[in-house]
């Protein structure tokens, strides 16, 4: 399922396997730089939370349970990113979305002092949750998502986070300072967006380099159900 609703297995099912993976967040997009901030950037959403856990049919009546699909983080200019939806298979199963990363400037003078480089700090991953107690219901392993990845101020250029990865997804590219960041729906459900970073160049100021620039939107979760007879 990729959208929120009802599931109710199919009558001749006697077992269902399901997966749920909570969305992404989005990564952080730092403001627009001058002069005296001169660079900055932004840390990666983290990825989703996942949990995988397996109904006996034979056990357990499963009718229209309720699923709540979590909905990624929309991509934001200028601002910290926007955590992930939880998704939910009814009330006691529930892999959480990723969190948002935070955003540094740093001035030209603090490239000649003695550290070399600035990192900034990435989003949190989601984590999974199995609280279902009723006959029936077993786990069969919960997961962490990845971390977002950190953004980097240093000698050599300026990057925005990664997107952080669920068990589900690979990792959205971190983002040099002329593009905005990349999307988490390109590396799949659950995954994270990237953030952008931004350059002043008082020798050659170029307005795509230091302007705000959006950065990647996470990806939703999803739920999915393999029914055996």
């Amino acid at each position: 399922m990729t959208v929120s609703g009802n599931y109710t297995p199919d009558p001749a099912a006697t077992k269902v396997r399901c997966q749920i993976v909570g969305a992404g967040a989005s990564g952080s997009s730092p403001a627009t730089v001058n002069a005296a901030s001169y660079t900055a950037a932004g840390g990666g959403g983290g990825g989703g939370g996942f949990v995988e856990f397996e109904i006996d049919l034979t056990k357990a009546k499963v009718n229209n349970i309720p699923v709540i699909i979590g909905l990624g983080g929309a991509a934001v200019t200028g601002a910290a990113g926007i955590k992930g939806g939880t998704t939910w298979f009814g009330t006691k199963i529930s892999a959480s979305g990723g969190n948002t990363g935070s955003i540094a400037t740093r001035p030209r003078a603090d490239y000649s002092n003695t550290v070399s480089s600035l990192m900034v700090i990435p989003g949190l991953p989601g984590i999974g949750e199995f609280k279902e107690t009723a006959a029936g219901y077993r786990l069969l392993r919960k997961a962490n998502g990845n971390y977002g990845g950190w953004g980097y101020l240093g000698t050599q250029g300026q990057l925005g986070g990664c997107g952080g990865a669920s068990m589900l997804s690979g990792t959205a590219s971190a983002a040099g300072n002329r593009s905005g960041g990349n999307n988490g729906i390109d590396a799949g459900y659950g995954a994270g967006g990237s953030a952008s970073c931004n350059l002043y160049d008082e020798s050659s100021p170029d307005a795509i380099a230091y302007n705000a620039k959006p950065s990647g939107a996470g990806a939703d979760g999803v739920a999915i159900f393999y029914e055996y007879a």
